[in-house]
């Protein structure tokens, strides 16, 4: 396993992290094949195969069902590897009696994770979705550096869609790491925002890199409505020469080859989801050639790269 420091953090991250959600809820495109998510036995043998093939960053959420619980069962007692969560509730605040109190929002979702997670203090608390307001929001911000100055995070994140988002993220100063979707289809932020990722040294991890199954073979079966979706997929794996089964090796290859992302995270539900993952890594990234070939299948329709818009649960 590789490692790479993520941006000016003091994490040695694995360039293979692994996403949570698929263990914590049922999740994706379906397909004939699909089953429901692993019980927790199955979810907890699966996390600690990953820390022992080297596997050492994990993301989760209060949001992703039990995935926080199941995370912390797992690895809660783990040294030597790293969990990166979510805040939750802070845009819920002006319902509560507590009248936009960001700073006692933060503290409870702490507290929750820090118990779901065994651990005594989080290593990358990420606002989760985050946008362009949450970074002029003085209170959010006052709220989170407080926590770190308490050493009950080590790391604060953001989760975010789209180059406004991720560049305030980015100049707002107080983010150290950012997640941000990447795959070989879509490229939007590679050259607007990943540049300005290097040159603040903050720390990039990619998620969506299989587009939430899109590109594995799973594409057979997207709803009548992302017909566009599945037909790029196909025009991809028809360009680079590959098979519905090797699909998937060929994307996790692509987002390793993309200069400034550290890790990438990839959701398994099994082990032999897992397996795969690691054997794609261990081929390093795509060759420069097919790196070139495939720069110019990035799409740029919101509704067809961003899951939200999908209605698939």
């Amino acid at each position: 396993m590789q490692y790479r420091t993520l941006g000016s953090t003091n994490l040695s991250v694995s360039v293979l992290s692994i996403g949570t959600v698929e263990l914590g809820m049922d999740y994706g495109i379906g397909s004939p094949d699909n089953v429901e998510h692993p019980d927790e036995k199955e979810s907890i043998d699966l996390l600690r195969s990953a820390i022992s093939s080297g596997v050492n960053l994990f993301d989760t959420a209060p949001s992703y069902g039990d995935s926080e619980i199941i995370v912390g069962k797992a690895l809660g007692e783990q040294g030597g590897c790293y969990i990166a969560t979510k805040v939750s509730g802070v845009r819920s605040s002006q319902s509560i009696s507590h009248q936009n109190n960001y700073h006692w929002d933060i503290a409870n979702s702490i507290e929750l994770s820090l118990q779901n997670l065994h651990r005594e203090y989080l290593d990358i608390l990420q606002i989760h979705n985050a946008d362009v307001n949450d970074f002029t929001n003085s209170k959010l911000i006052s709220g989170l550096e407080q926590a770190k100055e308490q050493r009950l995070i080590n790391c604060i994140g953001a989760t975010v869609y789209g180059s406004d988002n991720a560049l305030a993220a980015i100049c707002s100063g107080i983010v150290d790491v950012i997640q941000i979707p990447l795959s070989v289809l879509d490229q939007r932020l590679v050259s607007t925002v990943l540049p300005e990722a290097i040159s603040a040294n903050v720390g990039v991890i990619a998620r969506s890199v299989l587009l939430k199954g899109a590109l594995t073979s799973k594409a057979k079966y997207l709803p009548y409505e992302l017909h566009p979706l599945r037909e790029a997929v196909n025009h991809c794996r028809s360009k680079l020469g590959v098979s519905w089964d090797q699909l998937p090796e060929y994307a996790i290859r692509y987002c390793l080859g993309v200069v400034g992302v550290h890790s990438i995270l990839v959701g398994v539900r099994s082990h032999d989801e897992l397996n795969y993952a690691l054997d794609a890594v261990k081929l390093g990234p795509l060759t420069e050639t097919d790196m070139n070939l495939v720069s110019d299948l990035g799409l740029m329709e919101e509704n067809l790269l961003n899951p939200f818009y999908w209605n698939i649960p």
